[in-house]
């Protein structure tokens, strides 16, 4: 089901929260050529397949959530970003591959944890970020830095 309207991704996020069933918006926010797509109920299998989506139509993720084993995804036109990737792991934030893109340039830009210690980190390219660091203070608390 597809709905076109003027309000921002945030309120999507907020009503993606309460609903029961998957959908995928396109959002003119200021002018059209803005988009900004949400996905929410989105199991593990299916994270792949709608980032592909999204990025073969130029959106990159701007946010992600967890709630009750179900990821929701707010992807859009507007971040800057010039590359995105992202970890979907059973383990809650791989320190070994965060490390790796940090080496490649990317920052961490999105993450979320669900309830059994899995996570979603998404790292980007084009951020304003020139130093990053992150620790984990005993789950789920987490400070993450960015200068």
């Amino acid at each position: 089901m597809h709905r076109r309207s003027r309000v921002s991704c945030s309120n999507f996020y907020q009503k993606s929260l309460t609903a029961s069933r998957f959908r995928s918006c396109e959002v003119p926010l200021h002018f059209p050529a803005f988009l900004c797509r949400y996905h929410y109920n989105v199991a593990n299998t299916r994270v792949e397949q709608h980032v592909e989506k999204g990025n073969d139509d130029g959106l990159y993720i701007s946010s992600v959530a967890c709630c009750q084993e179900l990821w929701a995804l707010i992807m859009d036109a507007g971040t800057g970003f010039s590359a995105q990737v992202y970890n979907l792991s059973n383990q809650f934030l791989p320190k070994e591959w965060i490390m790796e893109k940090w080496e490649e340039g990317f920052y961490i830009t999105g993450m979320a944890g669900s309830m059994t210690g899995s996570s979603l980190v998404v790292m980007s390219k084009g951020t304003p970020y020139t130093q990053q660091s992150y620790k984990v203070r005993g789950r789920p608390a987490l400070a993450l830095r960015c200068t």
